[in-house]
């Protein structure tokens, strides 16, 4: 069962799964490290789609919760929060989403950016009252590696929790998701999602050429916005002429230009540390592109990974996938939050 919290007089809910006997290995990452506690994980799902699902696709805590004699730097928390639910399905099972800020009327009351916020400080609150009870000093938490992990509509809203909570987040990986656009092409305006604050967010984006939910556009071109093919059918199936379909459709701010915005942000070099076209597809080859940025000097923190899959579309990854929740913790593990 999950948790639940009441949040602008709405009830929301979360999963949390600590690690199994996680004050020692707070007391540990001090004693070897002089680490302030356990990094965090925050995983998003997508728009419509079950945080179950989401959980079983990418279950980090099993990363976590086994009997291996891990050493301390692979133990951690995890989240998984829950959407608004805004109507229910067939079967009368929510329909879940996030408030992007580009997301449509439905989910613009919802103040998600403040229940995320909220749900993290309950979860520090209750795991300090722990400490306290044990005699552990220090925090439960460490705040230079608390990371985001979202897909699809989840991945939109990760990145609105890095542009409106500067300095709290050290790295996101965004799989099918944009960092900005507009609810209807015509009659909203565009809203992107940049980073801000002083400390570094590295990112991995990861989409493929094949969406039309999310179309994620060319891979080094970052001017332009991308029209939802998805979205400018389902306006049709309503009824909507073409034209009308044309001036609803909703569109999102590209690929490359959340690349470039974080390449921006991290001060990397303009010329990429490493370009590769020829990486793991989902149809077994070799001919996804993968570029990797980093600053002039090299260091491999901050970090920029743009990797696009020319056969994956929004939903075929997971039968045939060659990305794991232990490839994201690794990422994670490799870029905590620094000062640049």
């Amino acid at each position: 069962m999950p948790y639940q919290l009441v949040h602008n007089g709405v009830v929301r809910e979360f999963e949390f799964y600590p690690p199994v006997g996680w004050p020692a290995w707070v007391e540990r990452a001090y004693a070897e490290d002089g680490r302030r506690g356990l990094p965090l994980i925050v995983a998003l799902h997508g728009g419509g789609q079950a945080p179950a699902t989401l959980a079983g696709n990418w279950p980090f805590p099993l990363l976590f919760n086994t009997n291996d004699p891990a050493n301390w730097e692979d133990r951690c928390f995890v989240l998984y929060p829950y959407g608004f639910s805004y109507l229910a399905d067939l079967t009368g099972e929510p329909v879940r989403g996030w408030n992007t800020g580009f997301s449509g009327e439905y989910l613009t009351t919802q103040d998600d950016v403040g229940f995320v916020r909220e749900m993290i400080g309950a979860v520090e609150r209750m795991l300090q009252n722990k400490l306290d009870e044990l005699g552990i000093h220090g925090r439960a938490i460490d705040v230079d590696r608390r990371f985001l992990f979202g897909y699809s509509m989840g991945g939109m809203m990760a990145y609105r929790l890095v542009h409106e909570m500067p300095n709290h987040w050290g790295a996101l990986w965004a799989m099918s998701g944009a960092y900005g656009g507009r609810g209807h092409d015509l009659r909203t305006s565009t809203v992107t999602h940049p980073p801000s604050g002083s400390a570094s967010v590295s990112l991995f984006a990861h989409h493929g050429e094949m969406d039309p939910v999310v179309p994620p556009g060319p891979f080094d071109d970052p001017s332009g916005r991308e029209v939802s093919q998805s979205s400018h059918d389902l306006y049709a199936a309503t009824g909507l002429s073409m034209m009308e379909a044309d001036d609803y459709a909703s569109s999102v701010r590209n690929f490359a230009a959340a690349v470039l915005a974080y390449r921006t942000h991290n001060n990397c070099a303009t010329t990429a540390y490493s370009h590769s076209t020829a990486e793991p597809d989902v149809g077994g080859g070799i001919t996804s592109q993968k570029a990797v940025w980093r600053q002039d000097t090299n260091p491999a923190n901050p970090e920029v990974v743009a990797y696009l899959d020319p056969l994956m579309d929004h939903t075929n990854f997971v039968p045939n996938r060659y990305f794991f929740a232990s490839h994201v913790w690794d990422f994670f593990k490799d870029h905590p939050r620094i000062d640049i």
